[in-house]
């Protein structure tokens, strides 16, 4: 898309790319900025889709897929791209993976089970915090889970959960602001609105408000 086409004052398409038959529905979606690459996650069987994204008005290439389940959808996902990983949820587990460089495609580096108690439901958001390169995975649940992406092919470990009321549930989307150490996360509140979570990030502050945001 043209963001700033100035022929028609509004959007304007420049280019598309049709996938191969297999990689359906990739609903979600992490982009490497600075490399100028994206990461499609499909539904079953899952794979993860690397896209060149071109510049300027070129039109965006496929550069090649790893699988990552025969059996379930690709979930919410983060990119680092300092350390050239990836970290997609895959039913209940957290699947790594290399980047690759350039147009290298991307690869499994290792996964990490996902068996405790408190975990319920898919990730269904996810943001990245490039200073401390921890993820954060919101569930279609209540909880949101802090992730240390592990140095090299290291498997990612947990490193807590919490367990937000019962009225914020269905974590759909995800911004942070690394600087205040904050995040946004926007949950469904079950009438057809999206609200506003604002929680503390970093420490053991767990404070927060909700607001609706339009």
């Amino acid at each position: 898309m043209d963001l700033a086409n100035k022929t028609s004052n509004g959007l304007a398409v420049i280019g598309a790319l049709v996938l191969e038959p297999e990689e359906d529905n990739p609903f979600y979606c992490a982009m490497d900025e600075r490399a100028g690459y994206a990461y499609f996650g499909t539904d079953y069987p899952g794979e993860l889709v690397k896209v060149a994204l071109g510049r300027g008005a070129e039109p965006p290439t496929r550069i090649g897929s790893v699988l990552l389940d025969e059996r379930y959808n690709v979930r919410a996902g983060v990119v680092d791209s300092d350390t050239g990983y990836a970290c997609f949820n895959v039913a209940q587990r957290l699947c790594k993976v290399r980047l690759g460089a350039g147009d290298d495609p991307p690869s499994l580096a290792c996964t990490l089970e996902l068996t405790n108690d408190a975990y319920s439901g898919e990730f269904v958001s996810a943001v990245l915090d490039p200073a401390s390169h921890c993820a954060y995975f919101g569930t279609d649940h209540k909880h949101i889970y802090k992730v240390n992406l592990g140095a090299g092919d290291a498997a990612p470990r947990i490193v807590g959960i919490l367990t937000l009321p019962d009225a914020e549930q269905g974590l759909r989307g995800a911004l942070i602001d690394s600087r205040s150490g904050y995040a946004r996360i926007h949950f469904w509140n079950g009438c057809g609105e999206l609200w506003l979570l604002r929680r503390h990030v970093r420490g053991g502050n767990t404070q927060g408000s909700a607001g609706n945001e339009k």
